[in-house]
């Protein structure tokens, strides 16, 4: 999986709107395994739900919000806090598919890891003071369950 970082603006073009996260993006290669993974997964235990679109999956490491708009001022105070993190690459691996309970989504199928990435515990805590100086702190969380839905 790429260590890189990116803001993921999502919705609408103009005025762009929607969801606004931090999150790891797969390389080419681990979106095309996990994706022949999630198909295959979702024939073996007869799973009505669609594979969300390969170029969607993520490990999202902070979520900032649903917006009605996605201002200028908003998308640079998040990467005036992107500015802020750094990071040595590191290796994720996640080793086991399950389920979530319901709730906002109906039981998310997603991609899971056994036990904790030291490396990624630290990104994530890493980037929690950046993100409160850009004022995004309603939005940041102390849970941290890392995982890809499928």
């Amino acid at each position: 999986m790429v260590t890189q970082t990116s803001l993921f603006e999502t919705g609408a073009k103009s005025p762009p709107k929607g969801n606004l996260f931090f999150a790891l993006l797969p390389d080419a290669q681990t979106t095309t395994d996990m994706s022949s993974l999630a198909e295959n997964q979702r024939a073996q235990h007869q799973l009505k739900a669609k594979v969300i679109s390969p170029e969607r999956f993520h490990v999202t490491l902070h979520f900032l919000g649903d917006y009605a708009e996605l201002s200028d001022g908003l998308l640079a105070s998040a990467r005036q806090a992107a500015a802020a993190i750094t990071a040595a690459p590191f290796d994720l691996t996640f080793d086991h598919v399950k389920t979530f309970p319901a709730g906002r989504y109906a039981k998310p199928f997603v991609l899971a890891m056994n036990g904790k990435n030291a490396d990624l515990i630290a990104l994530h805590q890493q980037m929690r003071e950046p993100l409160i100086a850009a004022g995004f702190k309603r939005w940041l969380t102390s849970s941290f369950t890392p995982h890809v839905t499928l």
